[in-house]
């Protein structure tokens, strides 16, 4: 039997490294009895919610949590990382659990670290405000890299991408997969909850409801978003684009402003909704809501939203790009979002009655394959040999 610290640093987090870090921990808590777990955050940011029975809760007394300093213009103090080496030393584990390099520090034990993707390697100028920010991110990232006993990523794509930013093999990574909340995210939908969304929307019962899901952050080139449902709206389709994500908590890179500019000057300003973070029940229906899941980004390691939207039975219009094949196969209706009467026809696919009947039944099949269960038993041989040595 071994102990292991977890990095409790994304516990809290609204967006996929909160997911990913919730859903492997629950996951590993609950299928394993071999090892110790014990889940390391700043006593300034409890875990919520709590984790679960096996999982202990060390807490380390800081300036600053690490959600709030490890941020795209943040920085973590010296003495703040000096108090969690610290805290890893004398904890007597076998090693330490990094399921994101966002909030790594030098723990001075063997560590197990994910890397989720290559954003801010691959687009460093749509990721940091400034320099600074982009050089924190660069000394981190190649620290824990060099330092890791083991590195796990969540994709094939994300996998290729890694070894050939760090100059590691692609097979020397370990890819375990993301899952779901099916309790959350099902297909079984609610046509009063369906009502009150296209009400909330301002929206008659024949018109489109469309979603974006995650982050504000350039790089999900929501604008392209904004652009197809304006010209869909030209065509004179009611529409409603509810874009779910950023406000307060979130603290990354955020371009809400400019999206809201661009909303105004392509005149669809009162089509277009900001909601901010949305607690999973809340969303879950209004994935099911949706006629469809707009996802234009750039690059993804993963992209939970777009499993979420199958998981529900939600089409979805996808860039393609990185993990998003990987993830939707050939369910999700891809265009290139640059090209924005291309990216608006494949809205109009996807919300056909032909292609929204094949993913009522297409989508939660394939979903399914990924699950939190199925990510912990991947993982679980790193720990084992990590307890061996």
């Amino acid at each position: 039997m071994g102990c292991f610290l977890i990095d409790g640093g994304t516990w809290n987090n609204r967006r996929g490294y909160g997911r990913f870090t919730r859903g492997v921990v629950e996951a590993l808590a609950r299928g394993s009895g071999r090892h110790v777990w014990k889940l390391l955050v700043a006593t300034s940011d409890p875990p919520t919610p709590p984790p679960p029975p096996g999982v202990e809760v060390v807490r380390v007394d800081v300036d600053t949590a690490p959600a709030a300093a490890a941020t795209a213009s943040g920085s973590r103090s010296l003495l703040d990382l000096w108090r969690f080496r610290s805290e890893a030393r004398r904890s007597g584990a076998d090693g330490i659990f990094f399921p994101t390099v966002y909030s790594w520090f030098p723990s001075g034990l063997p560590s197990i670290t994910v890397i989720h993707d290559t954003i801010p390697e691959s687009l460093p100028h749509l990721v940091f405000p400034n320099l600074a920010g982009r050089l924190l991110w660069t000394v981190k990232t190649r620290a824990a890299v060099a330092g890791a006993s083991a590195l796990v990523t969540v994709s094939e794509s994300a996998r290729d991408d890694v070894a050939r930013r760090f100059g590691r093999r692609p097979e020397s990574l370990t890819v375990v997969g993301e899952g779901f909340d099916s309790t959350v995210f099902h297909p079984r939908r609610d046509e009063r909850a369906r009502a009150e969304w296209r009400r909330r929307a301002g929206l008659p019962d024949d018109g489109l409801l469309l979603i974006t899901v995650g982050g504000l952050g350039p790089h999900k080139n929501l604008g392209a978003a904004i652009r197809a449902c304006a010209r869909l709206k030209a065509e004179g389709a009611p529409i409603a684009l509810l874009v779910v994500g950023g406000g307060p908590g979130d603290h990354f890179h955020s371009e809400a402003h400019t999206l809201t500019a661009l909303a105004e000057a392509s005149g669809v300003a009162r089509n277009t909704h900001f909601t901010g973070y949305l607690p999973d029940g809340e969303l879950g229906d209004l994935m099911r809501a949706a006629d469809a899941l707009l996802f234009p980004s750039l690059l993804e390691g993963f992209g939970l939203p777009a499993l979420e939207a199958l998981a529900c039975g939600t089409p979805v219009v996808s860039s393609g790009r990185g993990a998003l094949r990987e993830v939707t196969g050939t369910l999700a209706v891809e265009a290139d979002p640059s090209d924005t009467p291309a990216f608006a026809a494949a809205i109009r696919r996807a919300v056909s009655r032909e292609h929204a009947e094949r993913l009522a039944i297409d989508g939660p099949s394939r979903a399914v394959a990924f699950t939190w269960d199925a990510s912990a038993r991947t993982l679980l041989p790193l720990f084992d040999e990590l307890a061996r040595k």
